[in-house]
């Protein structure tokens, strides 16, 4: 292996290096003569590398280093995801980052030579490392990466040989063409999105030779810059050309939604589109003999999914992993599973991950850890002007992160005590020709700022408007009924406030009343800032927090991110209000860089979870080869004596807690392990879980209600503010029987009486705090319209919906794990039904029609009155019949249904066929 080393080490040597010396000496590999890699600097792009040659950071919008792009908008009225051929944009940044050749004894240590010449680089690589790893290996082979005259044959000689030639001079025509579509394709998809030409940015992105080779990449660019583009052509050559299914993980359930219904087109082109959120997902996916997948999966089921493919031997049958907001792999608690997941795929799948990201600080340990190219662009298609409001003065933002004078504010002193921010007066010159998102410290907060603004709206916005209206009926219609007294008249004068407290119905019409134009703002949290695609014209930070914690860099990019829309606005704008209280920390923060992405695996619960994967995934069979895959790790890249002292810890934890077994350095599975593993609890919440659910099987199962069952599935980790007296209510409902159970749990009526007294503050997993949620549940149980439950406990509605999916999500994982343990065998056997009727909750025979797009309960119920009874009936109707049937339906939302239908039933037929297949009753 040494000699290996040695003779690569002269192979890196003799060819010409840049050394950054400012980015922790990351390498830069030239190739003497390579006249595609030389610089090109024309009129309307910026120069990106320093006087060393050396590519500098991705600046953020308020960076020191930040620089002013001029943009030409003569064809932006006319495109959404891309620009003219003759756009002038600033040439990208373009990094492939890696140390030399390594094994597992070297530490990582870089091969450094000082270059002899100097030549101008359109883009600076440093060649990543790219380990050949067997499953159970305890050293690596590095295939090093080869300069030869092949690998840039994609190109061309004209892309070769011409120094004048550049991404401009690429027609999209033609990088459609490169990355292998189907003239039916292409002009099937550039149709459905709209694309007239791509940007230059995008066109030199997707003809890159290293991302056509299958390198992985980090695309590093603005909010609304067009990096789903990128992705979207990069799953459609992976489905159609290569013949491979592909993964994209997303953050939120809500934006996981939106992209299933973004890229139905795909199932056109017969794509599979599958959903896997929340408790949707098949695991492991079936396996289908005709057409590709695309996976649309949350960060835990994206993980769950990808264990289990793994564990089938299918891995292989992903050729691409896409990982939206990666710069959460930097987040408490999600940020490991992200890091996981992408070693998992890294060790065990043979495809390539794209992770992408506005909010990336320095790559360098993140390109490591993913052995991946980084690409980097200041461009953004539309000019973003931040400004900054302290008491009535209005700043604007330069370019060093500094406040320069722009002008004074008028204050209208009649409405000051009531709008003492002066939000009025910000929003009331673009409103309601333009849109403007008003971003809030609370969802409370959101509630107010909208009837405020509602309330000094001029008369002329509160005029009857149809649209406007059908909105309010439309939630009514959701919510039997119902609708929030602020989300009315907000509505009626075209504003809305957004947050998580709203079903995901509400959101959904909130959402598309934003986006036609029929609500003019909407007064949001800052998880609207990295969920769902909505743009505005003006974006406002009413104060610098989220919550109670100060905003941060990336949380205010995301914001402001927001502003401009292309193809509709000639510009954005971002104001943020700042109080006295506030203005020294956010000046500092505007000057600050983005955070570089730490490590969250640096946690013995964690690693714990990860070491777990690792035993029964059988990636690892003896002791002494962890050390190698966890250096491997972003957690070993960043602080490996750290992470092997914390791997010291986990084992010993794992073995205490019956999870493995080590004999003569081998690991020895355990029944209850694997039980684990399976149903991908931590080992923390398997031990209390199983525990638990021991106790209360041996007390007894209640069968005279669901009641029992309904209070096992209550997660551990969900809370809620108890209202003591309705709490004790609920408890003198229950049954005898019920209440014998909960006193051998230690829940007596007395108790209840002292916590009434006390008004002491339950925490989450206590038993009283399950409990109480159980009630909640059981209403719904009951079929007890949400609203009503809402109203009942003083909740939001979108609080017991999402709590609702949660206890699905862990009835789920407690089913999977009661089959592999025999003394909770009756658990296995009652579950499934408990899960449908859970999953069904309001009305059985409206379950599959909601399933549909466009059919939420209020629709569902019309269309099954109306006679639409089933899926089939729906997808042999015509437009014209739903129309006639349903009051305040579009021709396009009714084609939407149809269409939905009927590839669900093409879907159910494939899936069946491939069912029988599986089972060998196929003919």
């Amino acid at each position: 292996m040494e000699a290996f080393v040695n003779a690569h080490e002269s192979f890196y040597c003799s060819k010409t290096l840049y050394i950054d010396q400012v980015l922790n000496f990351t390498i830069f590999i030239s190739r003497p003569n390579m006249s595609c890699q030389r610089k090109r600097i024309s009129d309307g792009q910026e120069k990106c590398c320093d006087d060393m040659g050396a590519t500098k950071r991705l600046s953020s919008v308020s960076s020191p280093s930040r620089k002013k792009v001029k943009k030409n908008q003569d064809d932006i009225e006319n495109l959404k995801f891309g620009m003219s051929d003759k756009q002038r944009t600033i040439s990208p940044k373009r990094q492939v980052l890696s140390a030399s050749p390594f094994n597992a004894n070297t530490d990582g240590k870089s091969f450094l030579t000082q270059s002899s010449s100097k030549s101008n680089l359109s883009s600076n690589y440093v060649k990543s490392e790219k380990a050949i790893e067997g499953n159970n290996s305890s050293a690596g082979n590095e295939d090093i990466f080869n300069f030869d005259d092949d690998f840039y044959d994609d190109f061309g000689d004209d892309f070769h040989d011409n120094p004048g030639s550049d991404a401009r001079n690429i027609t999209t025509d033609d990088v459609f063409k490169k990355i292998g579509l189907s003239q039916k394709t292409q002009d099937a998809y550039r149709k459905k999105r709209n694309i007239s030409n791509l940007y230059d940015w995008q066109k030199e992105c997707i003809t890159d030779p290293k991302l056509l080779k299958g390198e992985n990449y980090i695309l590093s660019l603005q909010t609304g810059a067009g990096k789903t583009l990128i992705a979207e052509l990069l799953m459609l050559r992976e489905t159609l050309v290569k013949n491979k299914s592909c993964i994209i993980i997303l953050p939120y359930v809500a934006i996981v939604q939106e992209k299933i219904i973004s890229l139905s087109i795909f199932e056109e082109l017969e794509i599979f589109v599958e959903e896997y959120a929340g408790s949707k997902g098949r695991i492991p996916p079936i396996k289908r003999r005709k057409g590709q997948s695309i996976y649309v999966a949350t960060i835990e089921k994206g993980n769950i999914l990808i264990n289990s493919l793994i564990k089938a031997n299918r891995i292989k049958e992903i050729g691409l992993v896409v990982i939206d907001e990666l710069h959460m792999i930097g987040e408490k608690g999600r940020g490991a599973i992200i890091e996981q997941l992408i070693f998992k795929y890294q060790m065990f799948g043979s495809g390539q991950i794209v992770g992408m990201s506005a909010t990336l600080g320095d790559v360098n340990e993140m390109c490591k850890f993913m052995k991946a190219c980084h690409f980097s662009s200041d461009f953004r298609p539309v000019k973003l002007i931040e400004r900054v409001k302290i008491g009535n003065t209005l700043y604007d933002v330069d370019g060093e992160g500094d406040l320069v004078f722009h002008r004074e504010i008028e204050v209208n002193e009649k409405v000051k005590t009531i709008d003492s921010d002066g939000v009025v007066s910000l929003i009331k010159d673009i409103v309601p020709q333009k849109s403007v998102i008003i971003f809030c410290p609370t969802k409370k907060n959101c509630e107010n700022v909208c009837k405020m603004v509602a309330k000094l709206a001029p008369k002329s916005f509160k005029k009857p408007n149809k649209e406007r209206q059908e909105i309010i009926d439309n939630i009514k219609n959701e919510n039997d009924g119902d609708i929030e007294e602020a989300m009315e008249i907000g509505i009626r004068a075209g504003i809305a406030y957004h947050h998580s407290g709203l079903t995901s119905e509400e959101r959904h019409w909130i959402e598309t009343g934003f986006q036609n134009g029929t609500l003019y703002a909407l007064c949001a949290t800052s998880t609207l800032a990295a969920g769902v695609n909505l743009p505005a014209r003006r974006v406002i930070i009413k104060q610098p927090l989220v919550g109670i914690d100060y905003l941060g860099k990336s949380q205010y990019l995301q914001m402001i991110g927001r502003a401009g829309r292309a193809g509709y606005d000639d510009k954005g704008e971002s104001i943020t209000i700042v109080g006295a209280a506030h203005e020294k920390k956010f000046r500092e923060m505007l000057k600050l860089p983005l955070n570089s992405c730490q490590s969250q695996m640096l946690d013995q619960v964690c690693l714990q979870g990860f070491l777990l994967d690792l035993i029964y995934l059988k990636l690892v069979e003896k002791v002494d080869q962890l050390p190698y895959f966890l250096s491997k790790t972003l957690a070993g890249i960043q602080d490996n004596a750290e992470c092997l002292s914390l791997m010291e810890k986990a084992l010993e934890s794992l073995k205490a807690q019956d999870m493995a077994r080590i004999e003569n350095g081998i690991f020895i599975y355990t029944i209850f392990g694997e039980a684990t593993f399976v149903s991908n609890f931590s080992p923390e919440c398997a031990n209390i879980l199983n525990e638990n659910l021991l106790k209360d099987l041996n007390s007894g199962v209640v069968f005279s209600s669901h009641f029992h069952l309904l209070l096992t599935l209550i997660p551990y980790d969900i809370g809620s503010l108890i209202n003591w007296d309705l709490f004790h209510d609920e408890f003198r409902k229950l049954s005898a029987s019920e209440r014998q159970m909960l006193s051998k749990m230690n829940i007596q009526e007395a108790d209840i009486l002292r916590q009434i007294t006390a008004r002491r503050k339950a925490e989450k997993g206590t038993p009283p705090m399950r409990l109480y949620i159980a009630f909640i549940m059981l209403d719904i149980w009951n079929k007890i319209p949400l609203s009503n439950v809402a109203k009942k406990y003083d909740l939001q509605k979108g609080w017991i919906q999402n709590t609702l999916q949660s206890v699905c999500s862990q009835a789920q994982r407690i089913q999977r794990f009661s089959e592999l343990l025999e003394n909770l065998w009756p658990l296995k056997l009652l579950l499934p039904h408990v899960i449908a009727k859970l999953n069904e909750c309001k009305n059985a025979e409206l379950v599959p029609l909601m399933n549909l797009d466009c059919v939420k309960f209020g629709r569902a119920k019309i269309l099954y009155d109306k006679g639409f009874k089933t899926v089939k009936s729906i997808a042999d109707a015509q437009p014209s019949d739903l129309l006639s049937s349903i009051e305040q339906i579009s021709l396009e939302q009714a084609k939407r249904i149809i269409k939905s239908a009927k590839t669900t039933i093409d879907q159910m037929l494939i899936s069946q066929e491939e069912e029988r297949i599986l089972y060998g009753l196929s003919l």
